[in-house]
């Protein structure tokens, strides 16, 4: 290889190495699946494959590119889980994706897009989070099991649930000899919500509730 050629494309490691870490430090951060090294590695991995790519098929180098796009669609996958109704690590798979193109850009060159992609990334991950959480704040959602005395104690909730602005769908009710089990998906405001447990909490008739 040409040592001119080397030298570029260890510089295009080196960027790729510098904007990877600095995406998977915000991940580390926030101690999620996929931090630090992890990016790290994602966006370089994605920069060395699109230089080969380059090199093994100049005449048509998205060959194997394109496979970079799938292949690593199987690491996402795999920080993502479930857990009731809830799903994690949609956020840390995403980014994992966007290491993947961000390290593609500087192999392929695109110094100043691929910089511009990872601030705008920092920016949804640490700015829009905020957003993220006044969203909830003013509308949330959340699965209910509530177990209580006998069979009839639904309607009195359902009172309390209107009584503090609750939308609130039953989706289950599962009766046992002298208690039942009904399942909610309530909606509204974060407030409201803890009001409600703390009526959940205080009251005799309740033996349970998760969320």
């Amino acid at each position: 290889m040409d040592t001119e050629l080397l030298k570029v494309e260890l510089t295009k490691l080196g960027i790729s190495l510098l904007l990877g870490s600095i995406l998977g430090f915000e991940r580390e951060y926030n101690n999620k699946p996929a931090g630090f090294r992890t990016i790290a590695l994602i966006c370089i991995g994605a920069t060395t494959f699109t230089l080969m790519s380059m090199h093994i098929s100049s005449s048509s180098p998205d060959r194997i590119a394109a496979n970079i796009v799938t292949g690593i669609g199987f690491i996402g996958a795999g920080v993502i889980f479930k857990s009731g109704a809830n799903v994690y690590g949609l956020t840390t798979s995403a980014t994992i994706w966007v290491a993947a193109a961000i390290g593609m850009a500087v192999g392929a060159g695109e110094y100043i897009f691929a910089a511009a992609v990872t601030v705008l990334s920092l920016t949804i991950l640490s700015l829009f989070e905020y957003l993220q959480f006044t969203i909830d704040a003013i509308h949330k959602r959340r699965l209910y099991f509530i177990t209580f005395d006998g069979h009839t104690y639904d309607s009195q909730i359902e009172v309390e649930l209107i009584k503090y602005h609750l939308k609130y769908k039953k989706l289950k009710e599962k009766r046992a000899k002298d208690e039942t089990t009904c399942e909610y998906e309530i909606f509204g405001k974060q407030k409201n919500l803890d009001i409600f447990n703390e009526f959940l909490l205080d009251n005799q008739h309740i033996k349970a509730f998760e969320y």
